[in-house]
C-alpha cells in the first residue's frame, strides 16, 4: 500500500451560455484564474464534428436550426430531451431530418412554448453534435414572514398564435395568503441576457387578482431597484386584458421616457392593502407588441410633496387633483418591495393632504420608502421618503 499512487485528478468543465461571446468570455476568465496558480497547456486541439449546428433561433413556437454537413450522408435525426415548462418532467422525442449532402440545411423544429431542450444530432446513427436551448424562466418572490404560497404553476399555452411580437412564453398563476405582495417575474431570455425591445411600444397581457398590479421593466443598465421603470394598474378578480404603453412607464428621479434597449426581465407585483388577504392571481398571453398608443391615463404627470423628508416615520403626503376620484396611496420598502402602508382616498379638487404614520409598521432603522398614488385617470410621479428611526 505504501507504493500505491493515486490516479491523476481530472476535471471536466462544460460551459453553456445564451450567446457564443458569453462562452468565450467565461472560458477566458477560467483560464486566467488557472494561469494565476499553475501552468496551463493545451494538449489536444479539438476539431469540429463532421455535422454540426451552425446557428439556431427561436421564432414563436418554432426553432429554426441551420445544420452544416461535411459528409455525403443524408439520413439524420434529432433527439430532443425537453421540459415543457419550469415544473415539468423531462420527455424525449425523435425528429427525422433529411440533410443536404456536403452542404447546409435549414430545419424548422416545432417546440411550442417549451421551456428548455437538450438537442443531439445523429447522422447515420452516430452522435455528431449536442446543443442546449432555454427560454428565460418564470419565477416567484414574496415575503416569507407575511406570505404563504399555496400554489405556483407555470402553464403552457398550446393554442397561442404569435404575430410580430416578443412573447413572454407560457403563463404563470398562483394562490396565496399575504398582507403585502406576491411577485411573478419572467426572465426574457436564457442566461438573463438583456433584450433590445426598442422596436416595440406596448406591453400587452391579461391578468386577474386583488388590489394593485405593479409592472416593472428591469433594465440591465440600472442597478438601483428603486430607479427601475414601472406602471401600476388596478386588478379585478376576473381576468382582464391590459395594453400598457411603454412610454407611460415612469422611474423615480427622472422625467426621461424609458429606453427599452436592455430589458432583462419583467416583474409583476401583486400588491394588497396590508391586511391578510387570500389572493389568486395570474399573468397570461404577455407580449411586447407594435401597437397603437392607448390613452389610459392623463398625460399630465403630477408631483407628490412629502414633508418632512427625511422623517422619523410621521409625515404628510400632499398632491393636487383636478377631479374628484378614488385613488390609492401606497408606500413600499425600496429594498424589498414589501408593502408598508396603503390607504384608499377619494380626492377633492385642489390640494389633498394625507397623514402617514409608519412608527408602528417598521422597526427602528434607516430605510427608504417609495410612495405611489394611483387611480383611474390620474398619474403621479413616484417619490422617495427617507425614514430615520
Amino acid at each position: 500500500n505504501q507504493n500505491y499512487q493515486n490516479d491523476e485528478v481530472m476535471y471536466n468543465f462544460q460551459l453553456w451560455a445564451a450567446a457564443p461571446h458569453l462562452v468565450t468570455d467565461m472560458m477566458i476568465d477560467v483560464l486566467d484564474k488557472l494561469n494565476n496558480s499553475m501552468s496551463v497547456q493545451q494538449i489536444k486541439v479539438a476539431g469540429l464534428p463532421q455535422t454540426y449546428v451552425l446557428a439556431g433561433k427561436r421564432a414563436g413556437n418554432t426553432l429554426n436550426l441551420r445544420i452544416n454537413n461535411t459528409t455525403g450522408a443524408t439520413t439524420a435525426y434529432l433527439e430532443m430531451a425537453e421540459k415543457a415548462n419550469e415544473k415539468a418532467a423531462v420527455s424525449k422525442r425523435l425528429i427525422p431530418v433529411t440533410l443536404n449532402a456536403k452542404g447546409q440545411t435549414q430545419v424548422a423544429v416545432p417546440v411550442g412554448d417549451f421551456y428548455e431542450t437538450d438537442i443531439k444530432v445523429y447522422v447515420n446513427g452516430k452522435l455528431e453534435d449536442a446543443l442546449y436551448m432555454a427560454d428565460g424562466g418564470w419565477g416567484m418572490d414574496y415575503n416569507s414572514t407575511t406570505t404563504t404560497i399555496n400554489r405556483f404553476s407555470v402553464v403552457n399555452n398550446d393554442g397561442r398564435k404569435y404575430g410580430d411580437e416578443y412573447p413572454l412564453l407560457r403563463n404563470a398563476e398562483f394562490t396565496a395568503n399575504t398582507k403585502d405582495f406576491v411577485t411573478l417575474y419572467k426572465i426574457l431570455a436564457g442566461g438573463a441576457t438583456e433584450q433590445d425591445l426598442t422596436a416595440y411600444n406596448q406591453l400587452n397581457f391579461s391578468a386577474n387578482g386583488t388590489g394593485t398590479l405593479r409592472v416593472t421593466l428591469v433594465k440591465k443598465s440600472i442597478n438601483d431597484w428603486s430607479k427601475q421603470y414601472s406602471y401600476a394598474v388596478a386588478l379585478t378578480n376576473s381576468r382582464k386584458t391590459y395594453n400598457l404603453n411603454l412610454s407611460d412607464f415612469t422611474a423615480n428621479g427622472t422625467k426621461d421616457k424609458i429606453n427599452p434597449n436592455d430589458i432583462a426581465q419583467v416583474v409583476f407585483s401583486f400588491e394588497v392593502n396590508g391586511k391578510q388577504t387570500n389572493l389568486t392571481g395570474g399573468i397570461y398571453d404577455a407580449a411586447f407588441v407594435k401597437g397603437t398608443a392607448v390613452v389610459t391615463e392623463s398625460k399630465d404627470v403630477k408631483e407628490l410633496k412629502i414633508y418632512p423628508n427625511p422623517t422619523n416615520g410621521i409625515f404628510k403626503v400632499g398632491f393636487e387633483a383636478s377631479v374628484v376620484a378614488p385613488v390609492t396611496l401606497r408606500i413600499t420598502d425600496a429594498a424589498t418591495g414589501r408593502s408598508l402602508f396603503e390607504k384608499a382616498i377619494t380626492t377633492v379638487e385642489g390640494n389633498n393632504v394625507v397623514d402617514v404614520d409608519l412608527t408602528k409598521t417598521i422597526a427602528p432603522q434607516q430605510m427608504i420608502g417609495i410612495i405611489n398614488v394611483s387611480g383611474t385617470g390620474v398619474r403621479y410621479k413616484a417619490a422617495k421618503i427617507v425614514v430615520n428611526r
